[in-house]
């Protein structure tokens, strides 16, 4: 039984060592180094007797020219290093520019639920937005000749139970534990490292009747793309 197991999953722990050895800690290291280590000089600087408008000014700045753009990039750099480090495994599962732009309207609104959100409430935007992203990756390693999925859209909406699952673990670990470290971007590239072997085993349904919960970005393109004319 042990030998069948070691059998089966022996091309996942392969990926898996691969991803430790080269890219995990040097990964780690890069956002550290662009995202954290600024973070920490800049906040310290500031609560440095400074006045309290200055601080606040100079702290909105901050965030806003830095910190937020920043962050948007190493989101991307976790994604793409661990898709470089495994590109041989990559089994090019079928996408398109307008499923990207729907995805990409679906974290704006999500951000926005998430900035709005008060407290304990964060967690439930938080946990999609995580969703997504660990989808996003995953839908690159899927063995699509077994699943037969035609889009991402539709491999989301047939495993949201198992993303949204995966993604309010991390979501409340970020809430209670990385967010006040600044810890959250390394957190999530180790997360979806830890997982990896999860995801790439996973047993994924292809559902083409399941719920749309893409409906309401697909719409907002819809109107973007073909607005109605106004009546004379």
């Amino acid at each position: 039984m042990i030998n069948n197991i070691i059998s089966n999953y022996s091309n996942t722990f392969d990926i898996f060592s691969k991803i430790i050895i080269l890219k995990l800690f040097y990964s780690s290291f890069i956002i550290f180094i662009l995202y954290n280590l600024p973070l920490i000089f800049a906040y310290k600087i500031l609560n440095k007797g400074t006045p309290f408008f200055l601080k606040k000014t100079l702290y909105n700045l901050f965030n806003t020219f830095y910190k937020s753009p920043v962050s948007l990039l190493m989101y991307y750099y976790g994604n793409k290093s661990i898709t470089n480090t495994l590109k041989h495994y990559i089994t090019q599962a079928p996408t398109s520019l307008y499923q990207t732009v729907i995805i990409n309207i679906t974290y704006l609104i999500l951000y926005l639920f998430w900035y709005l959100s008060i407290g304990v409430n964060s967690i439930i935007p938080l946990a999609l937005i995580y969703s997504i992203y660990i989808s996003e990756i995953s839908y690159k390693f899927i063995d699509n000749e077994k699943f037969e999925f035609t889009n991402q859209i539709t491999f989301y909406n047939s495993n949201k139970g198992f993303f949204w699952t995966l993604g309010l673990i991390y979501g409340i670990i970020e809430f209670f534990y990385l967010s006040q470290f600044g810890l959250e971007i390394i957190g999530l590239f180790l997360y979806v490292c830890i997982c990896f072997p999860l995801l790439n085993n996973y047993n994924y349904v292809n559902n083409h009747y399941s719920l749309n919960l893409f409906y309401v970005p697909e719409n907002i393109l819809g109107l973007i793309l073909n607005p109605r004319c106004s009546p004379d």
